[in-house]
């Protein structure tokens, strides 16, 4: 914001006391004893309740009474809550059978935290914030209902970033459960890795969010969903297992 929209801006609301301007930041502001700092953006609050919300000196209100022609100016008293624009969100979804002795899931949940914390930085200025649910995949229901394929996975907005599944023998799983079983092989820029590189994820991220071709979702013409059978000897592997070691 430039110092003439700053003083513009303070000339059109005198009632509010402007504490700070700093672009791409924040603002600060008080008013009653109520000081705030929210990024981008400045909040007038009233009796504890939002009463309007500035983004880089423009304004923009929701109240739960648009239909009154005044209502919601810059200086509206309706009292009501505003609700603020929400974030974009991307949502990363992990999914794996076991953190504990699998190399293949520790080093992908390495790699997908580094990843994160490396994009988080760069989608912030945008207001774009990543989330990441984990999700342990312990039996063939929570499997069935994740429509879960090959461990391990990941998901942006529910899409998966390597669809075409690619598994070779994991020694770390087949210690674990007793018995032979596969594990993820990714597959970037023409070669495999046990671990998904951070760029591959990185990239799946930014396709989804600002690529001409967004990842490829399969849901809509996937057909009925199988355990794999791969998982199904995985699971039983596991529950003798737990028998054989009370």
């Amino acid at each position: 914001m430039s110092k003439v929209e700053q003083n513009a801006f303070s000339k059109r609301h005198k009632k509010y006391y402007i504490v700070k301007f700093e672009y791409g930041s924040g603002f600060g502001w008080e008013k009653s004893g109520i000081k705030q700092v929210v990024k981008d953006t400045i909040r007038i609050v009233k009796n504890n309740q939002v009463e309007s919300l500035f983004i880089l000196g423009g304004f923009i209100m929701k109240c739960c009474e648009p239909q009154k022609s005044n209502c919601c100016s810059t200086n509206c008293g309706c009292d009501c809550q505003m609700d603020l624009t929400e974030k974009k969100r991307v949502v990363v979804d992990f999914l794996y059978l076991d953190l504990n002795a699998c190399t293949r899931c520790c080093g992908t949940e390495d790699v997908l935290e580094e990843a994160v914390s490396d994009i988080a930085k760069v989608l912030e200025p945008t207001g774009t914030e990543v989330l990441v649910n984990k999700i342990h995949i312990d039996n063939e229901e929570t499997a069935i209902r994740y429509r879960f394929k090959s461990s391990p996975t990941i998901r942006i907005n529910g899409k998966d970033i390597q669809p075409e599944i690619k598994e070779s023998l994991c020694e770390s799983c087949g210690d674990l459960c007793g018995s032979e079983t596969d594990c993820r092989v990714w597959v970037y820029k023409g070669k495999e890795y046990n671990v998904p590189p951070k760029a591959m994820i990185i990239d799946a991220v930014l396709k989804e969010i600002y690529g001409n071709e967004r990842l490829e979702d399969t849901r809509q013409n996937e057909e009925k969903y199988e355990l794999p059978d791969n998982l199904k000897e995985f699971f039983e592997s596991m529950r003798r297992q737990e028998v054989v070691d009370r």
